[in-house]
């Protein structure tokens, strides 16, 4: 039942990310709003500059659900480990069966040398059994059903230091049809808005002695129609019904476009207008982060250390420090 329902999430996964609109459309609305005031300061001998950094994103994507909630949590931090501990259990389980049956269980493998082994092995005799069923259907059937048993016998070896599973005869009960799978599709009422106004202003050394200098980066950009297309098509989470919480990869942005902007004594400015415009990549690392397992809706706040402040001096003598304040906001509405 598990594997069945982990297949359909996945497929209808791969459905949506080609554009493929669900029988019965359930949507949802995720808004991520955050801000980042910080700032930096670089020296290296009678070289610095001091900078300020000041960002604002808004983002706001829909997806949408087949509506049909599930007992699987594909996006659960533990999925792997609840997919394998399941696969155990299956496997065990089959192993009692067989020797409450009277029919030879192969010994469980310690080790992942043994577990390959005795894969191998098998494989081996299936082999030669295949030859001696001389193309009979009947007997290829078969040989490939008791291949299949045989194989889900050998189980995984343990990692090291696990507790060994326990025998469980009883039936388990049902698990609860709690999680909905919301995914992005084309065409969705995205909105992307970053507003970004970054600037440093020091001196760096000439032969002519120390030149003075001004830099800024600045955007307010809005995204244009690959972007917002992007925004829909790459969101996606799970939403529990039973906690209110979403479980998501976070929530990516579009690259901001704006104005590149530099002067120093000696050569004056150089202004672009149609630049590409850097942002600061702790403060999204943390956002996706905190979006992994969060409230339907929230807030949350950091300081957090510029690029260069842990690592201290670098190799040419200079050093950075610094930091950022970050503040975030989010909402998930199933509409």
């Amino acid at each position: 039942m598990r594997t069945t329902l982990v297949l359909r999430a996945m497929f209808g996964a791969l459905l949506m990310m080609c554009g493929t609109a669900f029988a019965a459309d359930q949507l949802g609305r995720l808004t991520v709003d955050v801000t980042v005031e910080g700032s930096k300061t670089w020296k290296r001998g009678e070289e610095y500059s001091n900078s300020k950094i000041s960002e604002k994103y808004h983002l706001m994507t829909h997806v949408q659900s087949s509506g049909e909630p599930s007992s699987v949590n594909v996006k659960a931090p533990d999925f792997a480990q609840q997919q394998m501990a399941t696969a155990a259990q299956v496997q065990q389980k089959l192993r009692e069966s067989q020797a409450r049956a009277g029919k030879p269980v192969p010994k469980a493998p310690a080790t992942q040398e043994e577990y390959v082994a005795q894969q191998k092995k098998l494989a081996e005799d299936v082999q030669k059994r295949q030859a001696e069923c001389k193309g009979d259907m009947n007997c290829l059937m078969k040989l490939s059903q008791d291949y299949a048993t045989q194989s889900a016998m050998i189980s995984q070896p343990p990692p090291a230091g696990a507790a060994p599973l326990a025998s469980h005869d009883d039936e388990e009960e049902p698990e609860e049809d709690r999680y909905l799978d919301y995914f992005g599709y084309e065409g969705c009422p995205g909105e992307a808005h970053i507003r970004i106004n970054n600037t440093s202003e020091g001196a760096t050394a000439d032969v002519s002695g120390m030149i003075p200098f001004k830099h800024a980066d600045r955007a307010d950009y809005q995204g244009n129609d690959l972007d917002l297309k992007m925004l829909c098509l790459s969101a996606n989470l799970v939403y529990d019904l039973k906690t209110k919480k979403i479980y998501s990869d976070g929530i990516g942005y579009p690259a901001a476009r704006g104005s590149y902007y530099y002067w120093d004594s000696l050569h004056g400015e150089t202004l672009n207008e149609e630049a590409s415009v850097p942002t600061t990549s702790q403060v999204w690392e943390w956002v996706v982060q905190n979006l992994r397992v969060a409230d339907a809706s929230g807030s949350a706040k950091t300081t957090l250390a510029i690029a260069g402040t842990e690592e201290g001096p670098a190799s040419d003598g200079s050093q950075t420090s610094g930091e950022a304040t970050v503040n975030m906001k989010w909402k998930f509405e199933p509409l």
